[in-house]
């Protein structure tokens, strides 16, 4: 790609191949094989998918990652290059090291993963990726690689960034005796239902951020700020294919709008837009290419087309 002067927001967090397997009658069980209708390869993580939806939304993005190691190195390559993003600052996984890869299983509405974690979530010095030109914001793909670099607040915030992070489930993360305060660091965080009932388990408070938004899928998304609550619904007229990567799309849209300093209900609204799109595709990020649901004539709205 352009390496460009406008790069605006740094994403950050592991990277994955996903192999996806559609169409399966049941979910397998042990002493049974199962068939699946068909099998696609795409680069996965939330990191990745933030980050395509995102460039998708009109931005300029750039991602730090280690790229799973070979064969699938280069199919995860190509793809964040399609999506035009600034990857001068990704570095392949060492020689000899397990691919990093993410198996999901999808059929009669039932959804399985099974996900082989085999490196660090990002290189050795991530100092360099913090004087990109132009950038604004970060947004840190999982819990698990802040755990990792606790110091991506520190150099956030010296670089003058906002931050965002999305959760993701990690029995270990959610036991971290630094959880709490790590999650108040953030601007913005970003649980599913599921992953903030399980941190409330732990007694990780869901407001300790300055703002916490909880993705509910299709009930739609809600937003905590300063003890304020707001809720959005999902669109209900949309053909549920795959839901794999949708929460990390509508990180996407609510970004894009929070970054032009949108009210809270238009922020939810361009989430919960974006993740409609995801589960209409096969994929976290599949399909998707640069700028694909820009309009210039609003900003945070994508196409109509999007959803048929």
């Amino acid at each position: 790609m352009q390496h460009g002067s406008d790069t605006k927001i740094l994403c950050m967090g592991r990277i994955y191949c996903d192999l996806i397997f559609t169409g399966l009658p049941a979910m397998p069980v042990l002493g049974q094989e199962t068939y699946a209708e068909s099998l696609k390869m795409h680069a996965g993580g939330g990191c990745y998918i933030t980050a395509a939806y995102l460039s998708a939304l009109g931005n300029k993005v750039a991602i730090t990652a280690m790229l799973p190691a070979d064969p699938f190195r280069e199919t995860v390559l190509d793809e964040i290059r399609q999506m035009d993003l600034d990857d001068r600052y990704c570095e392949p996984a060492p020689m000899g090291q397990d691919p990093q890869i993410t198996v999901a299983m999808i059929g009669n509405n039932e959804r399985a993963f099974l996900t082989r974690r085999a490196s660090a979530a990002l290189p050795a010095n991530t100092g360099p990726s913090f004087a990109l030109p132009g950038l604004r914001h970060l947004h840190i793909g999982e819990l698990t690689t802040l755990i990792e670099h606790p110091d991506l607040i520190e150099k956030a915030r010296a670089a003058n960034l906002t931050i965002s992070l999305d959760c993701g489930w990690d029995e270990a993360a959610f036991c971290h005796p630094d959880l709490a305060d790590l999650i108040s660091a953030v601007d913005v965080f970003m649980p599913n239902s599921a992953e903030a009932e399980r941190l409330s388990q732990n007694s990780v408070s869901l407001t300790c951020a300055a703002q916490t938004v909880i993705k509910r899928g299709a009930e739609g998304a809600e937003l905590h700020i300063a003890g304020q609550r707001y809720f959005e619904p999902a669109h209900s007229e949309v053909q549920v294919i795959d839901t794999t990567g949708a929460g990390d799309a509508f990180n996407a849209g609510f970004l894009t709008a929070w970054l032009q300093d949108k009210g809270p209900e238009d922020c939810l609204a361009a989430g919960n837009h974006a993740g409609s799109i995801a589960v209409s595709r096969v994929g976290g990020a599949a399909g998707l290419s640069p700028m694909m649901y820009r309009d210039t004539n609003t900003p945070v709205e994508m196409g109509a087309q999007a959803i048929l």
